[in-house]
């Protein structure tokens, strides 16, 4: 029979992996998924993901697809790569897609969260899935400061130095940042991210909110480009990978485990 194109729906905390990618002798959450594919169907494939994410960063919804030639239900899929993945992963849902989806390239956009525990205590269940910080912020300030990198920019200043991008220019669609009891959760959307962008801009932020640098901070490093005006690059912990925004006028559901 022909390939089929399996789509995944995964959530998984990162705190255990060296990252999204496969690595040669490191836990991932690539190497550990395409392994349980391996057992369940005893062939090796591929995964192509929306968005690679670094060690100790978590995912809600992250997207994946493979393609294999195999007669397995799509609940067998699911249910299956469920059994032989560490707990730490879960497949929340399979589908079979037409060729034209991909992963990555029909991606219109990403969606990431960042939590920060805003209070004096660190926390003792949450160290590993919010990043601590003990000084207080001032949301208002902070929401105020990120409306001028709504739009599309050159993001230069908020990219690490092994970025690999080829193009520093994104379309930040949207950041919204709110509370919840002792949380602070900023929610961000872009087309695309540049390499630690999301724990630049959450960091410098920060450093805003606390009033370690001026509201116009953003406003400077987009026209500087430059990293130094920025403020701190905070910890993965806190980061989540929230969502992926596809149009299905852009390729056909031929059949899902949700009805």
């Amino acid at each position: 029979m022909a390939n089929r194109r399996i789509k995944l729906t995964v959530e998984y905390d990162g705190t255990e992996f060296h990252g999204w990618q496969r690595q040669t002798k490191l836990p991932s959450v690539q190497g550990s998924i395409e392994s349980a594919i391996f057992e369940l169907t005893k062939q090796e494939v591929n995964l192509y993901t929306a968005g690679r994410t670094d060690a100790g960063v978590h995912g809600l919804n992250q997207v994946c697809h493979f393609d294999i030639d195999c007669k397995h239900r799509l609940l067998t899929f699911k249910d299956g790569i469920n059994r032989f993945t560490p707990q730490s992963i879960s497949i929340l849902k399979a589908e079979e897609v037409s060729e034209d989806f991909h992963a990555r390239f029909s991606a219109k956009a990403r969606a990431y969260e960042f939590k920060i525990l805003n209070r004096r205590s660190p926390s003792a269940i949450y160290r590993n899935h919010a990043v601590h910080v003990p000084y207080k912020l001032d949301i208002e300030l902070m929401k105020e400061s990120l409306k001028p990198l709504i739009g599309e920019h050159d993001f230069s200043a908020f990219r690490s130095s092994e970025c690999q991008s080829s193009t520093p220019l994104c379309n930040m669609q949207k950041i919204e940042v709110y509370s919840e009891g002792e949380f602070i959760i900023f929610h961000i959307q872009a087309d695309h991210f540049l390499h630690n962008m999301i724990r630049i801009t959450v960091g410098t932020a920060a450093d805003i909110g606390r009033g370690h640098l001026p509201a116009n901070t953003f406003e400077k490093m987009l026209k500087t480009g430059n990293r130094k005006d920025g403020g701190i690059t905070l910890a993965p912990e806190g980061l989540y990978f929230k969502e992926v925004i596809y149009s299905e006028a852009d390729y056909k559901i031929i059949e899902s485990t949700e009805k």
